[in-house]
């Protein structure tokens, strides 16, 4: 397993009890399962990834993954 930062964003928040920490996990699905979420828009490292890719998504030590509710236009 692999340190990375996690950081939330809006509602998350709130949701998650928390604004940044660090976690142990290989791909960005097990981290998804950590925090319990599913909806999400994920960025490692600035670069956007689908959540279907979650799955694939291999981590490396010390990405910053950012985790933020969906998009909503308007």
């Amino acid at each position: 397993m692999v340190r990375v930062k996690v950081r939330v964003y809006a509602r998350l928040r709130d949701e998650l009890g928390f604004r940044e920490r660090v976690f142990e996990a290989d791909t960005l699905s097990e981290l998804l399962e950590m925090l319990g979420v599913e909806d999400v828009v994920l960025a490692v490292n600035s670069e956007l990834v689908e959540t279907s890719k979650a799955s694939r998504f291999r981590l490396e030590e010390g990405d910053v993954v950012d985790v933020m509710p969906p998009f909503s236009g308007g």
